[in-house]
């Protein structure tokens, strides 16, 4: 809704800058521009729209050329019919008026030759002629600021509570997604870095155990790091490899049997992508009797084969980015 907003903002602010640099500048390149307003002029142009017309020499006209035809009380779009170049008399016809007949105009030795006609583009000069014309564009600039204002509004995110997993299936992450979720990232490990060196002082003071630091991104090197920390934190009874050997299904992982205050505890130690996988299969045929089973089993083992070949592809490109 947002996004639909702003764009209805910057469409109309566009839009207002092209009317006025179409009105202000082409007089500045020499071209010859006509406003249709309430003058009371004889025209045969639309009210409110903005005539542009280059000058050229009477020698390059030709018949069938649009011209514009200007006097003090005039403003006509003429055809050319027919041409008397040495006397400078032009026969025109008015091509708007289906039975309008010929009439003969004398030309100077530089005719305004018509380029294009803009509708209602002179509206917004005459707006700015009248008390109540102001009153309306001042009060379309306020409506301007406020839809701009409740675009952003509703267009703010908490960022601290910003959740990776709050996405739909199939949902492609925008930029600013991607970079609300490196801060939230960002803030965690600051927290978690935090918490180590308070427990650093607190041991120092006798407080605390020496606890090993930390950091995980979802790596498979670091997936044997937190082995290790577990091993510092912890009595390890089993550790059953799925990585090296990962199960028939497909399945990865790291599992780690601990001894915690005597009650057997298993942590399950696997990359982000693994995890994925992990909890759809969960999903789709963890005890569960479906048809076809052979063909589910073998697309899923498919599917964990790619997503363990896509982390070791990432765990290549974070080896040679540290060098």
């Amino acid at each position: 809704m947002s996004k639909f907003l702003k764009f209805i903002v910057h469409f109309i602010v566009i839009c207002t800058i092209v009317c006025v640099v179409g009105l202000a500048v082409p007089p500045f390149l020499g071209i010859t521009t006509e406003i249709m307003d309430d003058s009371g002029k004889e025209t045969n142009l639309p009210m409110g729209s903005v005539t542009y017309a280059i000058p050229v020499k009477i020698k390059e006209a030709a018949v069938g050329d649009s011209i514009l035809y200007q006097t003090d009380s005039k403003a006509y779009r003429y055809m050319i019919t027919e041409m008397d170049k040495k006397n400078h008399i032009f026969k025109v016809i008015d091509s708007s008026d289906k039975d309008a007949e010929p009439v003969a105009v004398e030309v100077k030795d530089y005719i305004p030759k018509v380029v294009i006609t803009v509708g209602y583009a002179g509206y917004l000069l005459l707006a700015t002629e009248s008390i109540e014309g102001l009153i309306i564009l001042g009060l379309a600039v306020l409506f301007l600021v406020i839809l701009y204002i409740v675009a952003e509004l509703l267009k703010k995110e908490p960022q601290d509570d910003y959740d990776e997993t709050d996405t739909e299936p199939g949902y492609v992450k925008s930029k600013k997604e991607l970079k609300r979720e490196e801060k939230a990232r960002e803030k965690r490990y600051k927290e978690e870095e935090r918490q180590i060196k308070k427990e650093e002082r607190a041991r120092r003071k006798g407080k605390a155990p020496e606890r090993k630091k930390i950091k995980t991104g979802g790596f498979v090197d670091e997936i044997y790091e937190v082995k290790d920390w577990i091993h510092s934190c912890f009595k390890v009874v089993e550790v059953r490899d799925y990585l090296s050997q990962p199960k028939p299904s497909g399945y990865r992982s790291l599992h780690v049997i601990c001894e915690v205050d005597g009650c057997l505890v298993e942590i399950q130690v696997r990359t982000i992508a693994l995890d994925f996988w992990a909890n759809l299969e969960h999903q789709i045929h963890y005890k569960k009797h479906i048809e076809d089973e052979d063909l589910i089993c073998s697309e899923l083992k498919r599917c964990a084969d790619e997503i363990a070949s896509l982390d070791l592809s990432f765990q290549t490109i974070k080896d040679r980015v540290k060098g």
